[in-house]
């Protein structure tokens, strides 16, 4: 199955297709058959391919399941990001597969087979960063159909949950400019990833806004270490930081260039 920039139109049927593929390259490895070929349909207007049901009886599924691992891996291989993502929520034995170390080349060769993606964020894994980058679910309530992806936070929200995750500085900090509280929300500030916002409630100025989640993990985590260790911390914070923000400007030409490309 050829790959490109665009996503694959996957039927409900994958998962016979699978089986038909790799139970056809074993036969071939095996006892030097040639391979079936499987039916596609394409369309004249678009390269991409739609899969046709083929039926899979359950003594072909239970051999399926019974084949060496380097076989699963090499009909994945074939796969897009998004239908790896697909076929790893499909039951325990995709995802035991798809999750496991051993599949992280999987996920990196769907990856660099899509022009201009660069590599995961620091901190995400090969499937954490194709979810995020493929997948079109709010990430706090699954709402569907969400397009648009914030780089920075590394999350999709819909309109409600962004109102309830994404806050301000006004949100963390107290009104005492000297206490203790107003300090530490500082320092952590300085620690997650932030930007500028314009203020709804006036015509001019802006604020600090941050993910909620960002703010609550670094602050607990800053307050659980000891004073030695606060230091080096916060440096790998701010070196985690700026690589961040380097692959925030890889991800947005690469959201250019897909748009230029529908």
């Amino acid at each position: 199955m050829p790959k490109s920039g665009h996503m694959h139109v996957l039927s409900d049927s994958i998962i016979p297709f699978l089986l038909n593929q790799i139970l056809q390259s074993a036969r071939h490895r095996v006892g030097g058959m040639t391979p079936k070929r499987v039916k596609l349909e394409t369309s004249s207007n678009n390269a991409n391919f739609r899969l046709v049901r083929i039926r899979a009886d359950s003594s072909t599924t239970k051999n399926f399941m019974n084949l060496p691992l380097e076989l699963w891996l090499e009909v994945f291989k074939l796969l897009h990001a998004s239908d790896l993502l697909r076929l790893s929520r499909t039951n325990l034995q995709f995802r035991s597969v798809l999750m496991s170390r051993s599949s992280e080349i999987v996920w990196r060769t769907a990856r660099s087979d899509i022009p201009k993606l660069p590599g995961p964020p620091p901190g995400l894994s090969e499937p954490a960063w194709a979810n995020l980058a493929f997948d079109s679910t709010c990430h706090f309530c699954s709402r569907t159909g969400i397009r648009r992806i914030d780089f920075l936070f590394r999350v999709r929200t819909c309109g409600a949950c962004t109102k309830k995750q994404v806050i301000s500085d006004a949100v963390v900090f107290p009104k005492n400019e000297n206490s203790n509280e107003y300090f530490l929300a500082s320092r952590i500030l300085f620690l997650i990833p932030t930007r500028m916002k314009k203020r709804r409630e006036r015509t001019t100025g802006e604020h600090t806004v941050f993910l909620r989640r960002d703010f609550e993990q670094a602050k607990e985590c800053y307050l659980s270490l000891p004073e030695n260790e606060k230091e080096p911390y916060i440096e790998r914070r701010c070196s985690y930081l700026k690589a961040l923000k380097k692959h925030v400007v890889e991800c947005q030409t690469w959201s250019t260039y897909m748009k230029a490309m529908k």
